[in-house]
């Protein structure tokens, strides 16, 4: 039994649904907190593929996938489909990207309007509890006006909402990842949200010091070096495959540019020969936590290595253990990126495992107190 099953305990109670589930990383979290995830829908095939090999076809969860635009999802089907059990809770993180501070920040963005498509799920199955999750933008988007029309139509529809943003490094994940988190109840008053843990974050080393045996352009499916920390170990398990450990090739005069950057320092402070347009890229830290995980390999350098980080490097810094496997393909470039959901993307994408544990464990307690399953 590895260290996710053991988490996830055989006597779930409490049914929830993943809307916008992406690869999995909210469904894996509230599952090891104790929900059973019945339903999840995705629209890109590539995201739908990790989620369906990992948490379906190998860890067995009894979860309807359905690969859908979620315009097209009726709360009929959705029940249909999970044999009308009662459903607790209602989550998912509409796509970001129209909120986020690194896009254009458009407020007539299309994609900013999917949460309408969540609210209309909400309101017709009337769950207990609902999370919506998004990124820091979202508050001061509009000058606050679409955080406000989020808040104001679910409260419409009899929930008490309460707003947090919760940074990633506080729940055990080596990532200094903000998160809005959106929480409503129906159940009665209470705390929604998690509180920090006491300990101290745990560093990039910690995190991916045994993975640190690659150069540019080098692949490894075994494991070189022991794990060193408690973080490695509960990631490993008893993993023996190493998946998704593959870097990327890189030229002289790049290489020469990671090799000229200090840890913590960006390609600002380079010297002029060796500068770049690129101003977002970031040497990381040994003996920190990461800074955001985005769906762009090359804005990070390995803190001890000349390169850029894998896929498996990403997603241990994301919380991801190592026998959860990315598919499709790696990266992609150019036109295609506006549309193609590679392995980069999912990671970056994801909600950490562990954070999403934190917060479902929480509601799990709420509902213990609060509510009793039909």
């Amino acid at each position: 039994m590895t260290v996710q099953q053991k988490l996830r305990g055989t006597t779930a109670q409490y049914n929830a649904i993943d809307l916008f589930a992406g690869c999995g990383g909210l469904s894996l979290g509230l599952a090891d907190a104790g929900f059973n995830i019945l339903y999840a829908n995705e629209i890109n095939a590539d995201a739908a593929e990790t989620y369906k090999k990992n948490l379906i076809d190998r860890m067995g969860h009894n979860t309807f996938l359905d690969i859908r635009d979620i315009s097209k999802v009726t709360t009929k089907e959705i029940l249909e489909k999970v044999g009308n059990k009662e459903i607790h809770l209602v989550a998912g993180g509409p796509p970001c990207q129209g909120f986020s501070m690194a896009g254009m920040r458009d407020i007539d963005d299309p994609r900013n309007k999917l949460f309408k498509e969540m609210l209309r799920i909400v309101k017709e199955i009337n769950p207990p509890l609902f999370i919506m999750e998004n990124v820091k933008g979202i508050l001061s988007m509009g000058k606050g006006s679409v955080i406000k029309t989020i808040k104001e139509s679910f409260e419409a529809l009899g929930y008490e909402v309460k707003i947090e943003i919760l940074t990633a490094s506080d729940f055990g994940v080596p990532q200094e990842r903000q998160r809005v988190f959106i929480i409503g109840t129906r159940i009665g008053n209470g705390v929604l949200h998690p509180t920090p843990d006491t300990m101290k974050p745990v560093t990039i080393e910690q995190a991916i010091g045994d993975l640190a045996f690659l150069g540019a352009g080098e692949e490894s499916k075994v494991y070189k070096l022991p794990a060193r920390s408690r973080y490695q170990r509960t990631m490993k398990d008893k993993c023996r495959i190493l998946a998704n450990h593959e870097s990327s090739k890189h030229s002289s005069e790049i290489i020469k540019r990671f090799s000229a950057l200090k840890p913590g320092q960006t390609t600002k402070d380079l010297p002029d020969t060796l500068k770049t347009k690129k101003v977002v890229l970031v040497r990381l830290s040994a003996d920190k936590a990461a800074n955001t995980i985005t769906t762009m390999p090359d804005d990070y350098v390995h803190y001890k290595t000349a390169r850029s980080l894998t896929v498996r490097e990403m997603a241990r810094l994301q919380s991801f253990p190592d026998e959860f496997v990315f598919y499709g393909t790696r990266t992609t470039g150019g036109k295609r990126r506006r549309h193609a959901v590679p392995q980069y993307s999912q990671v970056g994408n994801a909600v950490p495992p562990l954070l999403a544990r934190k917060v479902g464990g929480h509601l799990i307690k709420c509902l213990k107190m609060n509510y009793k399953p039909k």
